[in-house]
């Protein structure tokens, strides 16, 4: 078996008066370890010699010589390095071709043709042939466990050096064969991390047969990373400058049947370099090639040669009179002698001057000026007035965390890692920032983290894995949360969207390149996806909205619904958003198409509200009814229909419909109604005396008195709620519900009462009541059992709370449906009064039209005012019944449903508001008893007035 040794040398010169040289000699020896049936082994030595400089020429044969071991060669000795040796002893050397610097100098000399060396000289300049070789074998046999073990047991150091051995005799047959080390050991089974240097360059071919032949022997599997297989061909020019574009090529030897792969090494991580905005990455022939595009700190890691921006500053002051204030300007110049330039002006506080004075960490600041103190990430700022006082402060500060996933953000597609590997890391970094609302609370902390998202849809093309689906929808849904509602609304408009507007927009073109086959369910975002590919119709449902799209082969449906979105985005004052925001987008272009939607709404729908279905218009920036309309057939649900795709929701007014003419006509009727009433129960009081003779005279006649008075009050109620000093007053407002609810109720126990006692007194004719004991009933019943009812139902509804038992919009009680709300504790009396009163007047007018029964009874007089109660009823009935018949109506029909909720509503204003006058015209006016006292007593005062006059 032949030995083989090389040599090669580092030359160090030193100026002196006798000329010497110092070389470093490496030995290419013999090495021990050797295993049979192998390649001759090979060993790098390292021998330091001094010798003269005239005999460099001569050195292989000076050396030859000492070699007495006849297996042993040296040959090929080539100098690496030339060094010159200064008086304070220190080397400046420089490396031979072929050779380089090595991996250790070459940050402090790469790109320079000599550099200052401290320390050990050997090993300094390398061959450009030279391989570093990385890797771990994972051993599996027991009998390597005492590797894991102290190292300075014994156990370990037999287990150590038989694996080191066993791992020599494989590699050392390997042509240039230098050194191997084991680095360290780790669990997982036994892991030997060890690393390898070949002085020269070396077959990959060999290089895994000797690997499998290892893997084969001890049973282990191993895993390697070469260093010097590829040529790397870097800019000379060291630092390389901020307005560069350097060019890194990356040449192979061999063929190595595998597309080259461009990493940087940076803080303990590995990135793939990919085509990007700052990198372009083009395949060359046996090699690669990667431009750099815009040279910054990002790159820095891999390639030592890219330094950050060092600048100095030369700073000049001038305080010209010429001009107002004194101009600052600095001038930053950076090793590359690349300059740039900034101006400040400095605003002087003089004597007579206003100005702010300090205020923690706010300085003293001139009048009209702006403060401004700088924050990590963003300013502060705070306005001094032109009087000397300091107003309110604004901030762009910005939490150190939330800013982190915004610079992610703005690098993800410049070439550093795989724009998909990128996207998922902020969308995981993004996610654990909103996880916590206290870490985006502020305004700029939500318009950071919405910039976040509307550049990630300028930059990325799709969102397919799982984790990172869920971590963006995650992130989406929880900037949404109502906690931060304050931070949306503060936050003032960037340009000409809104922030809301710019979260929808990203929102939308986000979710369209997601793919939402396994998409999660957020607390505030719901997304779904329908195939439509064989269908024409598909459905979906976010967040209880059901979604139903008709259209020809729309492709991937996608709908997304979006929680407390609605309430941040630009809209009217009168209006608002009453729905969850439903976004609809296809994967297809379509011709036409029809989307169903039906929204859950808010806030309950009260009959005499407005809604509107809705779709946002980016061209107006609002919403738009325009290819939208409502179908007002579902309770409860607003049903809509639109003929576009966008993103819908439901509008709806915050105050009542307006009916045109309604309020002053309802001011005119009450007041003419009052004017009646009071005109009534004056008639009332002057011809009492004379009018009320008999029993039933006075029965109609006190009810007549009391419905005047009851309405009367009611009445003055409604007119003083349309009063605007009480409308927005909650007391006075409920204070007059009770009273209305009570008056009117009254009304109707009274005519029940009329009613009532004229069936009694004719239908039992033997069993008479006296005006006492009808006086007392009807008390009972007038007052007593309305204000029953009106205490129990304002109990019931959480003691009179607006919103349960009236409503703060018509200051009248509530109306929630078919049977449900407080109106209906109004509605059920008076629709049972109304009917008792009809059967009243039908048995009343049979025992009437009866001759023999009431010739019996009556005299002429009783008769002629039995008639005349019959007659009460049968107007007063009418009156009041045919009014609330329309009341009822009102609460039935929907003001949006056309013409004839306006009709209806003219009708019972009509009719309620001139109620009054109705009494006036028809139980007293056209009375002809009480006509008949008017006017006898009209004549008397006129007779009496003509004789005072004659007598005087």
């Amino acid at each position: 078996m032949k030995k083989r040794r090389g040599v090669s040398y580092e030359m160090n010169i030193k100026y002196r008066k006798r000329m010497w040289t110092v070389c470093v000699l490496y030995i290419l020896g013999l090495n021990i370890c050797q295993t049979a049936g192998q390649d001759n082994s090979t060993q790098m030595y390292y021998v330091k010699l001094v010798v003269e400089e005239s005999a460099i020429p001569n050195i292989t044969a000076a050396l030859t010589p000492f070699v007495k071991n006849p297996s042993v060669n040296v040959y090929d000795l080539k100098i690496t390095t030339r060094c010159e040796v200064d008086k304070d002893v220190t080397r400046r050397c420089s490396c031979e071709p072929p050779f380089r610097w090595s991996d250790r100098l070459c940050q402090k000399c790469c790109g320079k043709p000599s550099c200052t060396v401290t320390g050990k000289t050997a090993g300094i300049c390398v061959s450009n042939e030279s391989e570093s070789i990385w890797g771990s074998i994972t051993l599996i046999k027991r009998e390597y466990y005492n590797c894991l073990k102290e190292k300075e047991s014994e156990e370990f150091m037999r287990c150590n050096t038989f694996l080191l051995e066993a791992m020599k005799a494989v590699y050392s047959t390997m042509v240039g064969f230098d050194t191997l080390r084991i680095r360290k050991y780790r669990v997982g089974s036994v892991i030997a991390d060890f690393e390898m240097i070949f002085a020269y360059s070396i077959k990959q071919q060999n290089l895994i047969e000797k690997s499998d032949f290892m893997s084969s022997s001890l049973s282990a599997s191993i895993n390697l990373e070469t260093s010097g297989v590829v040529r790397l061909i870097m800019p000379s020019q060291n630092p390389v400058c901020n307005y560069d574009k350097p060019n890194l090529t990356c040449t192979v030897r061999e063929d190595l049947r595998s597309t080259p792969v461009w990493q940087l090494k940076r803080a303990g991580t590995v990135l793939e370099i990919f085509n990007g905005t700052q990198a372009d990455v083009t395949d060359i022939t046996m090699g690669t090639k990667v431009s750099l595009k815009r040279i910054s700190a990002l790159w820095a890691g891999l390639f030592p040669f890219l330094t950050d921006d060092a600048y100095m500053a030369d700073v000049v002051a001038s305080c010209n009179n010429s001009y107002d204030k004194p101009i600052v300007m600095c001038t930053f110049r950076n090793k590359c002698k690349e300059e740039r330039t900034a101006l400040t002006a400095v605003h002087l506080i003089y004597a007579n001057d206003h100005f702010c004075p300090a205020d923690g960490h706010w300085k003293d600041t001139k009048a009209g000026f702006e403060a401004v103190l700088k924050c990590q990430t963003g300013e502060r700022k705070r306005k001094c007035s032109a009087d000397g006082t300091w107003e309110k402060e604004s901030s762009t500060c910005v939490k150190q965390q939330v800013h982190d996933v915004l610079q992610e953000a703005e690098i993800i597609d410049i070439g550093l890692g795989s724009l998909d590997d990128n996207s998922a890391k902020v969308f995981s970094l993004l996610q654990n920032v909103t996880s916590d609302s206290a870490t985006i609370n502020t305004s700029p902390d939500i318009n950071t983290t919405v910039s976040v998202f509307s550049i990630l849809t300028q930059k990325i093309q799709s969102i397919d894995d799982k984790l990172t689906v869920d971590n963006f929808l995650e992130s989406s849904s929880n900037i949404l949360d109502s906690s931060l509602k304050e931070s949306w609304t503060k936050q003032p408009d960037v340009g000409n969207l809104s922030l809301a507007e710019r979260y929808l927009d990203s929102l939308e073109q986000l979710i369209h390149k997601t793919n939402l086959c396994h998409a999660r369910k957020q607390e505030n975002l719901d997304a779904a996806i329908s195939n439509c590919r064989q269908s024409s119709e598909c459905s979906a449902t976010v967040l209880n909205n059901s979604v139903v799209l008709v259209g020809q082969d729309p492709g991937d449906v996608k709908t997304a619904g979006f929680r407390e979105l609605g309430q941040y985005l630009p809209q009217e004052n009168e209006t608002f958003i009453n729905s969850v925001i439903v976004s609809v987008t296809t994967e297809n272009q379509l011709a036409s198409v029809e989307v169903r939607i039906k929204f859950a709404l808010i806030k309950h729908r009260p009959r005499n509200v407005e809604i509107k279905c809705v779709a946002w218009d980016n061209n107006t920036r609002s919403w738009s009814s325009k290819g939208c309309e409502w179908d007002p057939s579902d309770k409860g649900l607003a049903s809509c229909i639109c003929r576009h795709l966008s993103s819908f929701a439901v509008l709806m007014s915050k105050a009542p419909m307006d009916i045109p003419g309604l309020r002053e006509l309802t001011l005119v009727g009450l007041s003419v109604s009052v004017s009646s009433l009071i005109l009534t129960l004056a008639i009332e009081l002057a011809v009492w005396s004379s009018v009320v003779r008999t029993d039933q005279s006075f029965i109609r006649h006190t009810a007549h008195v009391n419905i005047c008075l009851c309405l009367l009050v009611a009445d003055s109620c409604f007119l003083a709620a349309l009063n605007p000093i009480y409308q927005n007053e909650e007391m006075w407002c409920r204070i007059f519900v009770l009273l209305k609810h009570f008056s009117y109720l009254a009304v109707f126990f009274w005519m029940f009462s009329l009613s009532s006692m004229l069936l009694l007194n004719n239908v039992f004719v033997f069993h008479a009541l006296s005006r006492k004991t009808y006086l007392r009933l009807s008390m009972v019943l007038g007052y007593a059992c309305p204000s029953l009812i009106v205490v129990i139902t304002f109990l019931y509804y959480n003691n009179g709370a607006e919103g349960d038992y009236y409503s703060s919009d018509t200051c009248w009680l509530r109306y929630a449906g078919l049977l449900k709300g407080s109106i209906h504790t109004f509605v059920v009396p008076v629709g049972a009064i109304a009917l008792f009163n009809t059967f009243s007047m039908v048995v009343v007018i049979i025992k009437l039209l009866d001759n023999s029964a009431t010739t019996n009874r009556y005299n002429e007089k009783e008769k002629k005012a039995a008639v005349s109660v019959v007659r009460s009823v049968i107007l007063l009935t009418p009156i009041f019944g045919v009014t609330w018949i329309f009341g009822f109506a009102v609460m039935l029909v929907d003001l949006t449903s056309g013409p004839i909720a306006f009709v209806v509503h003219y009708a019972f204003d009509l009719l309620n508001t001139f109620q009054g006058f109705y009494i006036l015209l028809t139980t007293c006016l056209a009375d002809k008893q009480i006509r008949e006292v008017l006017l006898n007593q009209i004549r008397r005062n006129e007779a009496a007035s003509v004789t005072d006059s004659t007598t005087k």
